[in-house]
């Protein structure tokens, strides 16, 4: 028997749905049991997120940063990003903060913060001593020379490197660098269309072979290949980061080429003896 409040419509409820083997399968649960069970999973996961919302609230209110070599430290990345200028023999210069800024807006937009480290000429100890401490991610590297053991050190350390210019063989290493053929092709064939038969190369210094810096050493060959492919005599002298190692420069470039008449500086501040 059954009265009209068992069902709508005064109807029986329907009959479990009939397995094969004759059994009946158990009804589905109700929909109040379905809605306590969403409500206590809903309250499980506020009091497991609550305690994290009430930190990060209270972080806000005290201007509280995280360390980042607390950090590093419990996750084993920094997102710090060095970029290692060895500050001898010459001091960074306008042209090498372009880059200095440029890696660093590129770095930011991707979450890494970046360090300008300066070192003294072939200071490899102080390099071995920043890498050991576990707080540099990777490493940028300026004044770069033909054969650079900055960059075999921290290739056999396992530390991301990349260079601003390159060494004579960078293979895998990702590098940027000025394209040293076209600038010396476009002054060398200025200077010869205004008539200049003879012309002199103040470099910044480098020494030959394999130890010298990559850039002085690819533009003073440069520029010699487009003073033999124009037909233009060509001297060059590399001098010293020095005004008065400037002026000896160009006393040397006048013995050597007395008929020179122009003069292509790559040198910052010898260049303004010219």
């Amino acid at each position: 028997m059954w009265g009209s409040g068992d069902a709508p419509g005064g109807h029986p409820p329907a009959a479990p749905a009939a397995r094969r083997d004759g059994s009946r399968q158990p009804p589905p649960p109700d929909a109040h049991a379905r809605s306590r069970a969403a409500e206590q999973h809903l309250a499980r996961t506020r009091s497991a997120t609550a305690p994290r919302r009430k930190v990060l609230d209270a972080m806000e209110q005290l201007g509280y940063t995280p360390n980042a070599m607390a950090s590093a430290l419990a996750g084993g990345r920094s997102r710090i990003i060095a970029i290692v200028f060895p500050s001898q023999p010459r001091t960074i210069v306008g042209s090498d903060l372009e880059y200095v800024l440029a890696a660093t807006e590129a770095a930011r937009a991707r979450g890494f913060h970046v360090v300008l480290w300066t070192t003294g000429q072939d200071d490899m100890e102080e390099l071995r001593q920043l890498a050991r401490a576990g707080l540099i991610q990777g490493f940028l590297l300026m004044q770069v020379t033909l054969t650079d053991k900055r960059v075999d050190f921290l290739k056999q350390a396992g530390i991301p490197v990349g260079l601003i210019g390159r060494t004579s063989e960078p293979g895998q290493i990702p590098y940027v660098d000025a394209d040293f053929d076209q600038i010396a092709r476009l002054a060398v064939e200025h200077l010869a269309s205004l008539g200049h038969r003879t012309i002199g190369l103040l470099n910044a210094p480098y020494e030959e072979g394999v130890r010298g810096i990559g850039a002085a050493v690819r533009f003073a060959d440069a520029v010699q290949r487009s003073c033999t492919e124009l037909g233009v005599e060509c001297a060059i002298v590399a001098s010293e980061h020095t005004v008065g190692a400037g002026r000896a420069a160009l006393r040397e470039l006048l013995d050597a080429a007395p008929t020179m008449t122009a003069v292509i500086g790559y040198n910052w501040k010898p260049d303004g003896v010219l």
